[in-house]
């Protein structure tokens, strides 16, 4: 499969600019939701037909967001106190933030999907799971994409070094793209200090793609990047 284009988004503010319609439909999801999907609409047109491609979903690994946290909190104390249990209220789109398929059912609505579709969620090294699922299908098109944030995020907390999202569009068709995804190996692994993440992975990859020369080109994913189980190995060929 060929990567024909991928996008990261780091900030809502550029959302709500280049794709206002997008944010129309997206603005009450939580924040790593929101990013993976910003992510996947800048990638979908740059497919012949992403009505029908496979859409492969990373959920994120801290789902969430300050309301469902509030919520959460407020409930702990109603249900301590009978009496304050009684005067609870909850916003049903806030309960929506904890669903981890939440963005591949977003985007598959926006996008008219009707293909087959898979959600990855909540365990380390799960983008390297979705480039296996995808090398083992056998589809015309497809978009992988995810979003993450961190604890701090779910407090309400900025932490823009970790709120992003990530989308990747490949086809079997090659058309102008400069990389394709030939393998993911997997070893023995030395180092289990994997960090539970669905975007930052995918986005080093490609930070290390940026710049490698034409050829067979080994990716050695850091253990940090990785599953703690496997060693594992992106092979791509660069043209």
């Amino acid at each position: 499969m060929w990567l024909v284009a991928s996008a990261v988004m780091r900030d809502l503010s550029t959302i709500t600019t280049t794709l206002p319609g997008v944010w129309r439909e997206i603005r009450r999801f939580n924040l790593p939701v929101k990013l993976a999907v910003a992510a996947a609409h800048h990638v979908a047109p740059r497919l012949t037909a992403p009505g029908q491609a496979l859409l492969v979903g990373l959920a994120p690994c801290r789902p969430g967001s300050p309301e469902l946290n509030k919520i959460t909190r407020d409930l702990d104390v109603g249900f301590d106190d009978p009496v304050k249990a009684g005067t609870l209220r909850v916003n049903p789109i806030y309960t929506m933030h904890a669903i981890d398929n939440l963005g591949i059912s977003a985007l598959s609505l926006a996008l008219a999907n009707d293909a087959r579709a898979v959600n990855f969620g909540g365990a380390a090294g799960q983008a390297w799971v979705a480039l296996e699922h995808l090398l083992e299908q056998d589809v015309a098109e497809a978009i992988v994409f995810g979003g993450d944030q961190t604890d701090a995020s779910w407090r309400g907390e900025p932490d823009p070094a970790n709120e992003l999202g990530v989308a990747l569009a490949f086809a079997r068709a090659r058309g102008d793209a400069r990389v394709r995804l030939v393998a993911i190996e997997r070893g023995d692994a030395t180092d289990h200090a994997a960090v539970p993440h669905a975007a930052h992975g995918l986005i080093n990859w490609l930070a290390a793609l940026e710049s490698a020369p034409p050829g067979t080109h080994r990716y050695v994913v850091p253990a940090h990047d990785g599953d703690a189980i496997d060693q594992i190995t992106v092979v791509a060929e660069v043209a």
